[in-house]
């Protein structure tokens, strides 16, 4: 399913049309379009990225602090 929401669905927004092989760009038009469309999907890629990175740390820390908290209660 993500498949088609991540791959085949932006096709067609762009191209309107889908194939499962790309497409090599015909004019400089489509060519920066392709290239455009690269770097979004780069840069959503690295948010996403590093929204799971910052919840990792935001856990990590959470459990750190509760450790320390029990480590306080035993002495």
């Amino acid at each position: 399913m993500r498949w088609i929401t991540h791959k085949v669905i932006p096709q067609i927004r762009m191209t309107r049309s889908y194939s499962p092989v790309p497409s090599v760009p015909t004019t400089y038009k489509e060519a920066v379009a392709a290239l455009l469309a690269s770097l979004e999907e780069q840069e959503r890629l690295e948010i996403e990225k590093l929204q799971k990175d910052s919840k990792i740390v935001e856990q990590i820390m959470l459990f750190k602090a509760k450790a320390y908290e029990l480590s306080l209660r035993k002495a």
